[in-house]
């Protein structure tokens, strides 16, 4: 059985430093990344079949999971969305599928950025972190030379925080620069 880095990291490191810094009673109350839910927009193109498919490919390439096509919910009055119209595509990752992404995430994605200002991080909620990038091939090793197109993708890694404070100290532990 495979052990991954961010599992390792996570198991040695950030979980002795969060029961010292935030004094838990056991091990079962440090906070866990417990899902990582990606998503990409269709943006003009979601009539297009062919780009329906192959978006569709490319998360599954990316992520090792098939994608849901998320549809509209209402009509956007000014544009052209109208309901169940397909808006974009999600992949949500849990257990032993989360922590190869989040190993190409923590040495692909977090290097390249470059400060605060500069961050591909734009979003902190109690217990979500979101972040953007703007096209696959930042997370994209070698093996992935087969995606068709690069488009931006919407990352939210979702914790098991209690307080916004413990989410911000276990991500700054794993690697993320916040």
């Amino acid at each position: 059985q495979r052990i991954f880095k961010s599992k390792q990291l996570y198991r040695e490191r950030v979980v002795p430093a969060l029961v010292d810094e935030f004094g838990y009673s056991s091990i079962g109350k440090v906070p866990i990344i417990e899902k990582i839910v990606v998503y990409c927009n269709f943006r003009l193109d979601r009539t297009d079949a062919v780009v329906l498919e192959t978006t569709v490919r490319d998360m599954y390439i990316l992520t090792g999971q098939r994608p849901t096509i998320t549809k509209a919910s209402k009509p956007v009055s000014g544009s052209a969305y109208r309901v169940g119209d397909p808006v974009g595509c999600k992949v949500t990752l849990r257990g032993e599928l989360m922590y190869p992404f989040m190993d190409r995430l923590l040495e692909l994605v977090v290097p390249k950025t470059r400060g605060p200002q500069k961050s591909a991080f734009y979003a902190f909620h109690k217990d979500r972190y979101d972040l953007g990038t703007k096209d696959f091939s930042s997370l994209s090793a070698n093996r992935f030379e087969h995606i068709h197109q690069n488009r931006g993708l919407k990352i939210a890694l979702v914790t098991g925080a209690e307080s916004r404070l413990e989410a911000k100290r276990l991500l700054m532990l794993m690697g993320l620069p916040y």
